[in-house]
């Protein structure tokens, strides 16, 4: 009777070591490595074993199914033991179909079960003893792996290298994206808009060439200087006659104090002037960024293939698509945008799509040719619609409320509650 209790006792044992290994494969293989890796950083010990474990997943791997099959196979021959010791032959086979219930449940369901709910604090606590046990059996391990690996170069099955876990570009914006009760709203915009400037190119930020201010320097110099007072934007596009012929950058800040101290004249002014810089278009936003370090400047023209200018970009315009927009007076564009009692969109056709979709959490289409709201329309309709015209742009019922010449000047678009209403 002391043999079979001994022998039971030894049985539960292997059913626990069957179910350390089970949970050992479970918790390694859920655990965040990104998180783990941080962790192993901060010289965490448990962390940076578990971390050496995990780049050699095939010698993990071999380690916990040695020593999982090497528990099983002992286990079913302690049961088989006891069940004879008992009750003889006959009662080898349900001894066994027991005993597999016995690992399903504790060696199998039940250890996966806690280690996929706690993968992280539990595999820094088993990284220990694997690593040990890798250490002893690792010439079994490496025999293991070899004859695998003839076997299957036999069969002629080549065995692939682990891809790299490296994330790619619309990954990490969807795993940022999920992160949304573990990264405040505001750093999570920030993060996909660094991740947005390889997409988005200058003609999406741009302010268009017939919204560029700027101040003809033909004119008489009296009227330059009422031009100069009256302005509120920082910096100004100084040109001879049209755009084209543009001959710098006009910084206010330059020239305040000769303004004050009526030191300014057109002379000084041209002397304070910076070298016009020119980029072409469908340049992306983190190149221009790094261009812009590079060449200290700040604002940039962009010209097509035939250098005819088609708009204006500067640091803030890029800077905006990260962090939003800045609230300041002097903003590139004053443009309405508000509600009417029915609760309706009422916007600026110049009002820019991929400012309108940030600002008012719409989804209308922003990978068109097309930079504003009257441009998409218009490029939908495949003509400048009539006014009273309604489209329907991604969902969104928009109506053109007023045209001025080429150009959709006022829209409308209908609430998400009114359009479900109706």
């Amino acid at each position: 009777m002391l043999a079979i209790n001994n022998l039971a006792l030894w049985l539960i044992f292997f059913i626990l070591l069957s179910g350390f290994f089970s949970g050992s494969e479970t918790c390694m293989m859920a655990l965040n490595r990104y998180r783990l890796k941080h962790k192993a950083r901060k010289e965490h010990r448990g962390a940076k074993l578990a971390y050496k474990l995990l780049q050699k997943p095939d010698q993990l791997l071999s380690i916990i199914l040695i020593g999982n099959t090497f528990a099983n196979v002992i286990a079913s021959a302690l049961a088989t033991m006891i069940a004879v010791q008992l009750f003889g032959d006959a009662a080898i086979l349900p001894a066994s179909i027991i005993l597999t219930l016995l690992l399903l449940i504790f060696a199998e369901i039940t250890p996966k079960t806690i280690a996929a709910s706690h993968a992280e604090k539990l595999s820094l606590f088993v990284a220990y003893p694997l690593n040990l046990l890798l250490k002893i059996l690792y010439p079994v391990v490496w025999a293991v792996n070899i004859l695998v690996a003839g076997i299957l170069k036999t069969c002629g099955i080549r065995a692939k290298k682990l891809e790299s876990d490296a994330l790619s570009h619309d990954e990490l914006r969807s795993l940022l994206r999920d992160q949304t009760d573990k990264i405040a709203k505001q750093d999570q915009n920030m993060l996909l808009g660094i991740l947005d400037l390889n997409r988005i190119t200058v003609n999406d930020v741009m302010v268009p060439r017939d919204k560029i201010v700027g101040i003809n320097l033909d004119l008489d110099w009296l009227e330059i200087l009422k031009q100069l007072k009256a302005n509120k934007h920082p910096h100004l596009l100084a040109y001879n006659g049209t755009i084209e012929n543009t001959i710098g950058i006009l910084h206010l800040h330059r020239i305040v104090k000769l303004l004050i101290n009526n030191g300014l004249t057109k002379k000084t002014l041209i002397d304070n002037l910076d070298e016009s810089y020119f980029i072409p278009e469908l340049t992306p936003l983190s190149k221009q960024l790094v261009s812009f370090q590079k060449a200290q400047v700040s604002i940039a023209l962009i010209v097509d293939e035939y250098g005819a200018i088609l708009g204006l970009v500067s640091m803030e315009d890029i800077l905006e698509e990260i962090v939003g927009e800045f609230s300041s007076e002097l903003n590139r564009q004053q443009l309405e945008i508000y509600r009417d009692k029915n609760g309706d969109l009422i916007i600026d056709g110049n009002y820019q799509i991929r400012d309108l979709n940030r600002s008012m959490q719409l989804n209308l289409p922003a990978n068109t040719e097309a930079n504003t709201l009257s441009g998409l329309v218009i490029e939908y309709f495949e003509a400048v619609p009539p006014i009273g015209m309604w489209l329907k742009i991604a969902g969104y019922p928009i109506e053109v409320l007023e045209v001025e010449g080429n150009v959709i000047t006022r829209l409308k678009i209908k609430s998400k509650v009114n359009n479900d209403a109706a």
